[in-house]
């Protein structure tokens, strides 16, 4: 595969480096993959049946030796039959923020994070993308999120959203201290984690344009995008993430666009 960097509009800044896959070699590489193994942390809940196949298919990239799956779900237990794979049963339903937490049994630096819903393409593809700039979050981009992609970007700050696919580091999950030290561990930052998390990092982050593939229980009516409250709880967490850096925030600029 080649990874090609999509053209800006003229006269716009690029701020936010997009990538589109085409055939051929890539040439992003600056480290070798193989010298930076990868720790997976994967959100279950309501979904275990597609845990094993998302697993497997990870099991396919060698720099991934550590794959974690944070159990969301009380109620439902199960376990994997592979020595480096690891389930972290949570006493409670902790939603998006267990995918920190799960973060804290990792065994190396640089996670791999998703979540169980989605088959990621291309995982080899962004972890290069990642290991060529590795100071920001490098995420899957899915093709009909590319309008609101470009949307959700606030002055140097951006927020991506992390359930497609994305590489971070482990320690920069001490950003999200700052919300705590506001707000404390409330709902909304539950719910919300993954857009405080890559607000709070204040930069711009790469992204790699890909069509995941959808596995059972994508559209559910349990999907966080389907509740009531969730655009309200989308513009708070924004609102509040961009508080905290200090950044002027006004709606009128940013329209609601669903993501």
């Amino acid at each position: 595969m080649r990874i090609a960097k999509r053209r800006r509009q003229p006269g716009k800044r690029d701020v936010h480096p997009t990538y589109l896959l085409h055939s051929g070699t890539a040439r992003l590489r600056r480290v070798p993959a193989t010298t930076q193994p990868v720790t997976a942390c994967l959100l279950s809940w309501k979904r275990p049946h597609n845990i094993p196949r998302i697993v497997g298919h990870l099991r396919t990239f060698p720099f991934i030796d550590d794959i974690l799956i944070w159990n969301n779900d009380p109620t439902a237990t199960f376990s994997l039959d592979d020595k480096n794979t690891r389930v972290i049963p949570s006493v409670e339903n902790m939603m998006v923020y267990g995918r920190y937490l799960c973060t804290a049994h990792a065994r190396h630096p640089i996670i791999f994070a998703q979540d169980d819903d989605w088959l990621v393409p291309h995982i080899a593809q962004l972890h290069e993308l990642f290991m060529a700039d590795p100071t920001r979050i490098a995420c899957l981009l899915h093709p009909d999120h590319i309008k609101k992609h470009r949307e959700q970007q606030y002055g140097v700050a951006q927020m991506v959203l992390m359930g497609w696919g994305a590489f971070f580091r482990c320690d920069w999950v001490s950003v999200l201290d700052r919300y705590v030290a506001a707000y404390g561990k409330d709902p909304l930052f539950l719910r919300e984690t993954d857009r405080l998390f890559s607000i709070l990092l204040h930069r711009a982050h790469q992204s790699l344009i890909a069509m995941p593939e959808a596995l059972p229980g994508t559209t559910a009516p349990e999907a966080m995008y389907h509740q009531p409250e969730h655009w309200h709880m989308r513009q708070e967490a924004i609102r509040r993430a961009l508080g905290i850096l200090g950044v002027e925030y006004d709606p009128a600029d940013h329209p609601l666009i669903p993501a």
